[in-house]
This record gives C-alpha cells, structure tokens and sequence, in this order.
C-alpha cells in the first residue's frame, strides 16, 4: 500500500469511498506458508523474551526498593 494510490480506483463521486467491486480487482502478495510460520515461531520467541525481561524487570524492582527500605531505615 505504499506505492498505491486508493484514489485510483475510486468510484468518482463527491464523496469518497470504496466498494467491492474497486477492490476485487487488487493483487495482495501473500508470503509463502512457510516463510509466515517462520515469522510466526520468531515473533513467538521475541515475546517469550519480552516476557522474561519483564519479570525480570519487576523482580529488580522489587528488590530495589527492598534494598532501599533497609538502607533508609538504617540496618544496612
């Protein structure tokens, strides 16, 4: 879509719009089966480490205010 043009295949009238029958005759390139899975399995990965990252995240937090509870109350 970055190199089309909707208003190529519009109907003409004042009011802009879109039907079916200016879309059916669009060509979408579609990736092959394989190539979509193996997008899939790495976008399944980059979110298992996203997940990861943020309990980490939340764990360090947690700590950090642990660490600053006893340093602000004197018993470190």
């Amino acid at each position: 879509f970055n190199h089309f043009d909707l208003a190529t295949i519009t109907s003409g009238s004042t009011v802009p719009q879109l039907n079916k029958q200016d879309l059916v005759r669009l060509t979408i390139n579609v990736p092959p089966l394989d190539r979509q899975r193996e997008f899939a399995r790495r976008l399944a990965g980059i979110r298992m480490q996203r997940a990861t990252v943020g309990s980490s995240l939340t764990m360090f937090d947690m700590l950090f205010a642990s660490l600053q509870a006893r340093a602000f109350s004197g018993q470190l």
